[in-house]
Formats: structure tokens, C-alpha cells, sequence
């Protein structure tokens, strides 16, 4: 009736999220309105869409990220190329006490690595080093990288995954048939590179930033954001839908 007479129906999400999972449970399934008729207005949108307070109603089966594998072996050849030192922009770095923080740990084990104070500039070298030696020493599970023969495609590609201000990401990837192939690959090591996730991962401090919340009755080992040291916020309650 609501929709015959252009009318408006408002809802909290857990009202709405609650008459979703109700369905499911007496097994009616009621007809919605539309998707492009239904829009989402978020009071206080700062503190809503915080990191750290989060609403989840799980449904379903877990579902895993998209190429997950892969990302997590990306992310973990960066920090292991940082780790030993294979980045030649980091070398000198490292000598600095103000821009790095480095500690050697037991063999099978990443340093203890902590970006203290870096300049634009300096993250930008890092960045490029790092992205050109995965393009050219590339790992054995990213061995489609050494298929990228000609030179101008290999500058292409380091540009591409390092450089934040590289343009037509999309057309350039889709033009190249190879490219095209480990689109996934390629975004996510832009992603780790170029628009800095993984040095902005390396900033934080354990057991300040973030940390284990240990509760009494879950064993659960995810970390969640600290308010202060030793400090898990009061809302960091984070789970898989």
C-alpha cells in the first residue's frame, strides 16, 4: 500500500537486517521493494562508519575474499622482500632510528618492523623498489610475472602497481591479454603499494593501535582496534557475515 500511494517507509537497519533473518526462519520469503528504491541515511555518519563500530548480522555460510590466496602470498612477499632487506630504497633507512624501527627475530619469522617517521618522498622510493623487485624477482607462485618480457611492459606494470596517480588502470589492464588474465593479482598489489596499505599497516604499534581481545568465554585470536595501550575499544566487536 506503502508503494502504491509513493509513500515512504522508514526502518532502522536492525529492524530491516531482523525482518531479513526472520524470513529465513519461518521460511516465507516476503517481496521487497526494489533496490534502487530503497536508500540508506546515516545519522552521525563519522562515528557509524568507524573501523571500529561495526553491526553484523551473519547469515549463510562463511564466504571467502575474492582470490584471498593470492593476496595474502602478495602481501606476504612485500613484507618479506622489506623484511631482509631485498628493497635497496630501505637500506639506508633502516640505519635511521627516527624513520625505521628493526628487529631481528628468530629464524622462519618476519623482523620486527615499525615505520616510524617517513616523508612522502621516501615512501614513494620505497614503493617503486618494491614494486620492481617483485615485477623482476618475481616469487614462484607469481611466476606468470616473468612472462612480462619486453621492457616497456615491465615499466608499464611497476608504474601501474606503485604509482597512486597512474591513470586508465582498468583500459591499460584490459588491453593486455596477459594482464587481463591476473587482473586480480595486479590490483592487489596496487592496492598494497600504490595507495599504501601496506605501510600504513606498518605504522601501527601492537598492543596500542591494536590488539587481541581477550574475553573470557571465546578463544577467538582477530585482532581489533586499541584505544590506548593494552585498551581494546569498547565497541570492537568484529566478526565474518
Amino acid at each position: 500500500r506503502c508503494h502504491m500511494h509513493s509513500g515512504c517507509l522508514i526502518v532502522t537497519p536492525q529492524h530491516r537486517n531482523s525482518l531479513l533473518l526472520k524470513q529465513h526462519e519461518i521460511g516465507v520469503k516476503l517481496k521487497g521493494l526494489p533496490k534502487e528504491d530503497v536508500i540508506d541515511i546515516l545519522d552521525e555518519s563519522d562515528a557509524i562508519l568507524e573501523p571500529s563500530f561495526q553491526l553484523v548480522y551473519a547469515m549463510g555460510t562463511k564466504q571467502d575474499l575474492p582470490s584471498r590466496p593470492n593476496r595474502c602470498s602478495i602481501f606476504q612477499s612485500l613484507l618479506t622482500a622489506l623484511s631482509r632487506g631485498e628493497c635497496e630504497a630501505a637500506l639506508d633507512l633502516f640505519e635511521d632510528p627516527k624513520a625505521f624501527y628493526k628487529e631481528e627475530s628468530k629464524a622462519g619469522c618476519f623482523s620486527r618492523l615499525r615505520v616510524l617517521n617517513l616523508s612522502s618522498s621516501d615512501k614513494s622510493r620505497i614503493t617503486t623498489h618494491l614494486a620492481e623487485h617483485f615485477v623482476q624477482i618475481p616469487p614462484s607462485k607469481f611466476a606468470w610475472l616473468e612472462k612480462v618480457d619486453r621492457q616497456e611492459d615491465v615499466g608499464l606494470l611497476v608504474r601501474m602497481i606503485s604509482d597512486p596517480k597512474f591513470q586508465h588502470t582498468s583500459r591499460t589492464i584490459a588491453n593486455s591479454p596477459l594482464f587481463s588474465r591476473f587482473k586480480d593479482d595486479i590490483l592487489a598489489a596496487r592496492g598494497f603499494l600504490a595507495y599504501g596499505i601496506l605501510l600504513h599497516c606498518l605504522e601501527a604499534r601492537w598492543g596500542v593501535s591494536y590488539g587481541l581481545r581477550h574475553l573470557k568465554d571465546s578463544d577467538t585470536q582477530m585482532a581489533v582496534p586499541y584505544a590506548a595501550s593494552d585498551t581494546p575499544k569498547t565497541r570492537a566487536e568484529f566478526s565474518h557475515p
